[in-house]
């Protein structure tokens, strides 16, 4: 796994409700999952009741097993 992260942050990253300021990408033909974004390492640009909606809704939907990167 390589290790990649923002040098700056740019406007889309400002816009969305959050991104993630490190995440991890496999160079491996062979992997099945080729990036991992870590909880740990995302930025949120939202606060309150908004954040906390969206929080429930990626768990329950990370949960499921769907894609929301």
């Amino acid at each position: 796994m390589a290790v990649f992260e923002h040098q700056q942050i740019a406007d889309r990253q400002k816009r969305a409700p959050f991104y993630y300021k490190r995440w991890h990408r496999c160079l491996s033909d062979s992997c099945k999952t080729t990036v991992v974004m870590n909880d740990a390492d995302r930025i949120w640009n939202i606060s309150g009741e908004d954040r906390a909606n969206l929080e429930s809704w990626l768990t329950k939907h990370a949960a499921t097993g769907l894609d929301i990167v």
